[in-house]
Order: C-alpha cells, then sequence, then structure tokens
C-alpha cells in the first residue's frame, strides 16, 4: 500500500507545484510507494499524508502535524529529493523490525 504524500507551500501554489513535479519524477523514476498530492501548507495538519514534503525554510513551521516533515533546500534538485524519500523509506523500514 503506498503512503500518502503531501507536497506543500505557504500559498499552494508556485514553489509546491515545481516540488511536486520534481517528487512526482523522482517517484515515478524510482517506483517510490507514494501517492503524490500538493496542497496549502495551513492544509497540512487535516490532510491525513503520511509524509509531507516542503522547502526547507517553511518546514520548520510544519509543528504538531501528525506526519513525518521532511525539508527540501533546492526544490529543483532530484537527487536531493530521492535521497530525503529514500532516507525516510529506510527508517520507516528499520522500525518494522
Amino acid at each position: 500500500m503506498n503512503e500518502k504524500l503531501l507536497v506543500v507551500c505557504g500559498t499552494g501554489m508556485g514553489s509546491s507545484m515545481i516540488l511536486k513535479m520534481m517528487v512526482d519524477q523522482v517517484v515515478g523514476a524510482q517506483k517510490l510507494p507514494f501517492d503524490v498530492s500538493s496542497d496549502l501548507a495551513s492544509s497540512a495538519r487535516s490532510s491525513g499524508a503520511d509524509v509531507i514534503v516542503a522547502g526547507l525554510d517553511l518546514a520548520p513551521t510544519l509543528t504538531n502535524v501528525p506526519a513525518t516533515v521532511i525539508g527540501i533546500k533546492n526544490i529543483l534538485d532530484k537527487a536531493e529529493i530521492a535521497s530525503a524519500l529514500e532516507d525516510y523509506l529506510a527508517s520507516k523500514s528499520d522500525g518494522e523490525d
């Protein structure tokens, strides 16, 4: 079963759309188990997402969110995104032992 991944930015436009495109490309190319969507950061808490991806500047503001928050420094860097998502999945599998 795929995990729900939510890409957010402050306004729900612009940077989240770019970041979502990059995340979609990484998820598709590496066949990672995520269903990707995007929304406003203010909707993150009630989204039901398992993991939230945001720009590094926004990530620290996503407190009290019942999901893992991943901050991305360069939203155009697919290698950074892939590494962050793989690290997240590895940490989840480590905890299931």
